[in-house]
């Protein structure tokens, strides 16, 4: 019977040597294949585009946009969301008896920021219905944590409470 015999460790070290190279090789040449022939000139377009943008980075204060309710600080999206929320309030013929929106913290997320609500309205109960509409449909989209709606002989009060949240990834 014949013993089998391990392979000296120069032939080891030539078969790992031949096994890189045609690995090198077949990567190279499927990386050539995959190229586009036309690959300078798109990145010569990129580059372009990439040159536009930073030229008009100074003229852009944010990366949101001009209607986004968090382009700016957690302050001013503040102010942006109780305006939003009056305007609301007075198209849909409620009387706003507290409305107080503050920056609110994230919960422990760094890039999220929270804006706190308070509101609490009266009027008649088709304006209420109103103004939950446009909360729903185009307002800002608050999360409501607590929510009561009462009548009051004619009118019909509603308080809210909720948060609108920002995230921020797109700010250094």
């Amino acid at each position: 019977m014949k013993r089998l015999q391990m392979p000296s460790t120069l032939t080891l070290g030539v078969a790992v040597l031949l096994a890189v190279l045609v690995v090198s090789a077949l990567s190279w040449g499927l990386g050539a294949a995959a190229r586009p022939s036309d690959y300078r000139q798109r990145m010569a377009a990129v580059n372009r585009t990439l040159s536009e943008i930073e030229r008009a980075g100074p003229q852009k204060p944010s990366a949101y946009g001009a209607t986004t309710l968090c382009r700016t600080s957690a302050l001013a999206a503040a102010g942006a969301l109780r305006a939003r929320l009056a305007q609301q309030s007075t198209a849909a013929g409620l009387t706003a008896r507290q409305l107080a929106v503050t920056a609110g913290s994230g919960g422990g997320y760094p890039r999220l920021t929270a804006i706190d609500v308070s509101y609490a309205a009266e009027g008649p109960y088709d304006g209420v219905r109103r103004m939950l509409g446009s909360l729903g449909a185009g307002g800002p989209e608050v999360f409501i944590d607590q929510f009561e709606i009462k009548p009051a002989g004619d009118k019909t009060t509603v308080k809210i409470k909720g948060r609108a949240f920002c995230w921020i990834s797109a700010r250094p």
